[in-house]
């Protein structure tokens, strides 16, 4: 089986395909235009079954090149492309697609990273990768590409085949889960994202287990008209104090409309709704006292576990979901404590894919109730454990959808936990335990937690969560993670911001990007250049302004009053005249935040 990674590019009077070996070097260019006409060699490639890896290719590169391989001219092949990319979503596109389908032989890395609503571009991924060179499209879209330009074009078609080729092998943990649930359970799923992998997965155990075709199981819906919220509260819940008693009172008498709550409780206030319990925190760096220390306690596959303990299935899928649900729960812990890595993520991706579908009806799996059961008693039970821990003489701390934390004396760690053990009894959920000696934050969802022993020695971990997060993730943008890499330093080592940005010596690091809108134009020094670019603040005078241009031709910054430095091609220098005092007062700015704040307590 021959592996290939593929881009095209097409103009009116101008048809390129670069194809590189996955595993080797070998690459192929197929061209068709005045100069040469390659469609019956691309024919023949075709007819050889490839499998072809793409970025986006299923909705564009996979028919274009198989019109390529059909003897289409330059016009058809254009007139293709831009029904491919005008037509809206919907089924006479899809029927499109698929009159010029590759079949099964082709993946689509877009799909396989993120959901429709997640997508990003190629060029944002070359940004978050270091790609070396950021290369927007060198003509536009309808415009005819002279004969001396065409040799530029297919240099920029392989500058993001060779780009694709790296992402394919940055991700390739994620394309052997696939291939490996392909060959252990016969589903092709090298083009689905986790979600739809997990699901696809479920479908087919759920048949397995039913007997029922999976066509027929597709079809099913529970719809509920008028569902209250009182349905969807389970009977472990209970309160004990006049505040959550009223939340819980609210709850019952509401419908779908009413999921927005706010409860106030010991000074800390507590906001409910659709993304579950948080507890709206400050920000501010906490440390307990020498004879105390922070404990996290966070509810073990909390969703999971409420729709097994509490028997929370479909109703049109009955309690053959539930069964087989709780199967595949405990292989995933048996695979997991073995080290058995395809089934724990195999499993894990179709755990964790249920409950969002549960509330889309489009899905199989979509019974409403369900969905709020596990949203609306999630909630209230986590807060019967902020409530118990409060009554007992432990501070809450922080609270976020499925963990609570709270400062708790090294003296009263049995006790602490005793009140965990009558929680888990109650609810019949089981909780895990993380000490931290030190709490840095901006807010319940971004932190610095340095985490510790019983004794409050530092174990070395920091756990990391949103914007501070040192790693840039595939898909959430990339702008100057220097400054992550200096706040880290500073709250967690004691590190001077000006001794980590200074000495930084990853220029990459230093540098930004925003995606601009096709109805704007862009600007650098007053001067057009591509949509998508890749820049840092800088000291030189080669620098500049960068601006995007409203159709009415106002122009607005992309870095407000700062001399900004394209980097769109990689360039080794000695000096990058990096304006590193901007990069320290960013910093600085968000270290005052969090340090000002404190003083405020005060």
């Amino acid at each position: 089986m021959s592996l290939y990674v593929y881009d095209v590019e097409v103009a009116p009077n101008f048809f390129s395909a670069v194809v590189i070996s996955y595993k080797g070097e070998d690459s192929k260019v197929f061209e068709i235009s005045e100069r040469r006409n390659d469609s019956q060699e691309i024919q023949q490639f075709l007819d050889s079954k490839p499998i072809l890896i793409g970025y986006n290719n299923h909705s564009y590169d996979d028919p274009i090149i198989v019109a390529a391989g059909s003897g289409y001219t330059n016009k058809k092949i254009f007139n293709l492309s831009k029904k491919l990319i005008t037509m809206e979503e919907g089924k006479e596109k899809w029927d499109l697609i698929r009159k010029y389908s590759l079949e099964e032989s082709s993946v689509d890395l877009i799909r396989m990273l993120f959901s429709k609503k997640l997508r990003v571009s190629l060029k944002s991924l070359m940004v978050t990768l270091k790609w070396k060179k950021l290369q927007d499209l060198p003509f536009t879209p309808e415009e005819k590409i002279p004969t001396t330009m065409m040799d530029e074009v297919i240099n920029y078609n392989f500058n993001d085949v060779i780009f694709t080729k790296h992402l394919a092998q940055h991700v390739g943990d994620q394309l052997n889960l696939r291939v490996g649930i392909e060959k252990e359970y016969g589903l092709n799923v090298m083009s689905r994202d986790g979600v739809s992998t997990g699901v696809s997965l479920l479908l087919r155990l759920y048949s397995n287990k039913t007997g029922k075709k999976e066509q027929e199981i597709r079809q099913l819906r529970t719809h509920r008209e008028g569902l209250s919220l009182a349905e969807c509260i389970v009977p472990s819940v209970w309160f004990n104090t006049k505040e959550f008693n009223a939340l819980l009172e609210d709850y019952k008498n509401g419908t779908r409309a009413n999921i927005s709550q706010k409860v106030t409780f010991k000074g800390k206030v507590y906001s409910y709704g659709i993304g579950g319990l948080h507890s709206e925190d400050d920000s501010r760096i906490l440390t307990p006292e020498d004879d105390e220390v922070f404990i996290d306690s966070d509810v073990t596959s909390y969703y999971p576990s409420l729709i097994i303990q509490y028997n929370l299935c479909p109703q049109h899928l009955g309690q053959e979901f539930v069964s087989l649900y709780e199967d595949m729960f405990q292989t995933r812990v048996t695979a997991k404590r073995e080290g058995n890595k395809l089934v724990n993520e195999t499993y894990k991706l179709a755990l964790n894919g249920t409950f969002g579908n549960l509330n889309n009806h489009y899905s199989w799996l979509y019974d409403p109730k369900v969905f709020f059961t596990i949203t609306i008693s999630g909630q209230l039970l986590l807060s019967m454990l902020c409530e118990m821990l409060e009554l007992a003489g432990f501070q809450v701390i922080s609270a976020n959808t499925d963990g609570v934390t709270s400062r708790v004396k090294k003296s009263r760690y049995a006790d602490y936990t005793k009140v965990c053990k009558e929680w888990e009894h109650r609810t019949k959920m089981n909780l895990e335990y993380t000490l931290f000696n030190k709490i840095i934050r901006r807010d319940v969802n971004c932190y610095y937690n340095i985490v510790c022993d019983k004794q409050g020695v530092s174990t070395g971990e920091v756990k990391e969560k949103g914007a501070w997060a040192r790693e840039t993730k595939l898909g959430k943008g990339f702008d100057k993670p220097v400054i992550q890499k200096a706040l880290y330093e500073y709250f967690v080592n004691n590190v001077p911001v000006e001794n980590t940005i200074k000495h930084h010596d990853d220029i990459f690091d230093f540098c930004m990007s925003q995606k601009v809108g096709k109805q704007f134009e862009v600007e650098y020094k007053d001067k057009p250049t591509q949509r998508i670019n890749r820049y840092y603040i800088t000291t030189s005078k080669e620098g500049g302004s960068l601006m995007k241009v409203k159709e009415n031709g106002q122009k607005v910054s992309l870095a407000a009053g700062q001399n900004i430095m394209l980097f769109n091609d990689y360039v080794e220098m000695d000096d990058y005249q990096i304006d590193y005092q901007y990069y320290i007062r960013t910093a600085k700015e968000i270290i005052d935040l969090v340090e000002h704040q404190q003083l405020a307590l005060f």
